[in-house]
């Protein structure tokens, strides 16, 4: 996999368009697959409250597996929102084991059951259970696609080679073929420094494929795209379903305004003195959750890798400059 340099994405930049006009509130299905997810839950469901779309016209819809309560407590969420929502639905899933790939096999049947119970509502927004994503995300990427995508993706970090070697890259989740080969683009330095130039900053990417932990799709392209397993491929299941959507002549956009917070790469890591990293104790994550929190109902929602204190490698990528302003009452 090669990476993407920065003269390379501007020659993807999505021209922006001035006659969009007002968004109509259209039915969106929020589809997560459950797997053991107790540990962060609650800053998952947190988020996924308080997306800026009318809740009368979201579907929010679960598969769970797993044995730590998960199912029990979204149940209970189950009971206590579902006249607040079009519909909410929790099933539990009985999770396969002993085949090859089993979590990659059990995620694509989770998504496509998911993908099932939307129907029919013309977008459906794909959210993994560990992507803490701001408010705006619904109605970003619902933008995006006034662009003329069919999938619109935010992103997040991850690393190209293992986090605990130094000389890894940081990379984000959009992927470009070029001259036969897979790109991302990745922060052009090794190591834990380097800055992510602000000028990509909220901007809309046309690209080839998107992480799905924060992406909306066209009920359309879910009508003629199946997920599936990628046998004998080192890439991904979403990889792979956006590369075959590509196929079928459906335009992908990563939304680099909408930059997402991811479980298990800046909320439960911390830089060592020594430049590594390190697990937080469960009472230091409880903290940085709730000082986040108080951030976001004080008003101002941060760029969600923008938590200051949590990773100095993330923390240096954005201009600070670079805040959304949230108003917590519209």
């Amino acid at each position: 996999m090669g990476i993407a340099n920065l003269d390379f994405i501007r020659r993807h930049y999505v021209e922006p368009r001035r006659d969009i006009g007002e968004l109509q509130y259209h039915d969106v299905s929020v589809c997560t697959p459950l797997y053991n997810s107790m540990p962060f839950i609650d800053e998952y469901l947190f988020h996924m409250l308080n997306y800026d779309w009318p809740r009368e016209r979201i579907s929010l819809l679960f598969t769970v597996q797993g044995d730590d309560g998960t199912y029990r407590y979204m149940k209970q969420f189950q009971r206590k929102h579902e006249k607040q929502y079009k519909r909410i639905k929790v099933k539990k899933v009985k999770q396969v084991k002993n085949i090859e790939l089993p979590h990659v096999y059990n995620v694509v049947r989770c998504r496509k059951l998911l993908a099932s119970w939307s129907k029919p509502d013309e977008y459906v927004f794909f959210n993994d259970h560990d992507n803490f994503d701001p408010p705006i995300s619904i109605k970003r990427l619902i933008i995006a696609l006034h662009h003329g995508a069919s999938i619109a993706g935010g992103v997040y970090v991850f690393f190209t080679r293992n986090q605990w070697e130094p000389e890894g890259h940081i990379g984000f989740t959009a992927f470009f073929m070029h001259e036969g080969m897979m790109h991302h683009y990745a922060i052009d330095k090794t190591g834990f420094s380097g800055t992510l130039p602000t000028e990509m900053l909220n901007k809309y990417v046309w690209c080839d494929a998107v992480a799905m932990g924060a992406c909306l799709v066209k009920r359309e392209v879910l009508d003629n795209v199946d997920f599936f397993i990628p046998y004998g491929s080192t890439m991904t299941d979403d990889t792979a379903f956006c590369l075959k959507a590509r196929e079928y002549g459906y335009k992908v956009i990563a939304d680099f305004g909408l930059l997402v917070k991811h479980w298990g790469y800046d909320v439960t890591l911390r830089h060592r003195n020594d430049g590594r990293l390190s697990d937080l104790s469960v009472d230091r994550q409880s903290a940085m959750l709730k000082r986040r929190r108080k951030m976001y109902y004080d008003g101002v929602y941060v760029h969600p890798d923008v938590d200051v204190g949590i990773n100095k490698a993330v923390r240096g990528y954005i201009n600070l400059d670079k805040i959304i302003p949230y108003d917590k009452d519209k």
